[in-house]
């Protein structure tokens, strides 16, 4: 579940209400002048709608999961050492295969 903050000066965060207020993400340039006035959800849809102040409106496409960049990162070094592993198994099958064909 998300939590939606609209700051001062246009900022907008999106927050996991279940991760203590977690900041999922943060966007800017929304070329707001003047404060979020309205944020709204549509979950069935995936949508964000804001506005703001000085009459500026957006609707904003979220992401359907949401992953954190530590879960990123150690998906990928898991990739890495189960490659690294494979690797090895090969060279070491290579080598086997080697020395029982000079024998």
């Amino acid at each position: 579940m998300v939590y939606v903050e609209g700051s001062s000066k246009g900022y907008i965060k999106i927050k996991n209400i279940e991760k203590q207020g977690e900041c999922l993400l943060m966007l800017s340039g929304m070329q707001f002048t003047d404060r979020v006035q309205t944020t709204s959800y549509c979950e069935s849809r995936n949508l964000l709608f804001l506005s703001s102040r000085d009459g500026k409106f957006y609707c904003l496409k979220l992401p359907k999961r949401w992953r954190n960049e530590w879960v990123d990162k150690l998906e990928q070094e898991i990739l890495i050492k189960l490659r690294e592993s494979a690797r090895a198994k090969e060279i070491q099958l290579s080598k086997s295969k080697t020395l029982y064909e000079h024998d």
